[in-house]
């Protein structure tokens, strides 16, 4: 699993890249917790290359827009695959973010 991210006119892209399984998500959360810290930002969420998101991947993605919706930023998911976008559908989480 990677985590790239960059900035571009105030908006902090990151993109997925892999399998954000429960494993996964051990790995990545130190560099979301860098974002959760930094609630300031709004972020896009490239999915593009997201293979699979499990519920430990949800978690991680709700806690980023807590934080950023607590001071009034957002966070966009975009480029949402079948596979990802029938997760998200079955959890409703396509209910709590703005999926482009």
């Amino acid at each position: 699993m990677e985590v790239n991210a960059f900035e571009e006119n105030g908006v902090t892209t990151i993109c997925l890249v892999g399998d954000l399984d429960t494993a996964a998500v051990s790995e990545v959360k130190p560099r979301f917790d860098e974002f959760i810290a930094a609630p300031d930002k709004d972020y896009r969420i490239d999915c593009s290359k997201l293979s699979y998101i499990a519920s430990a991947g949800l978690r991680l993605l709700l806690a980023l827009r807590k934080a950023s919706k607590a001071t009034g930023r957002n966070v966009v998911l975009t480029g949402v695959n079948d596979v990802v976008m029938n997760v998200f559908r079955n959890t409703s989480f396509d209910k709590f973010f703005t999926i482009q």
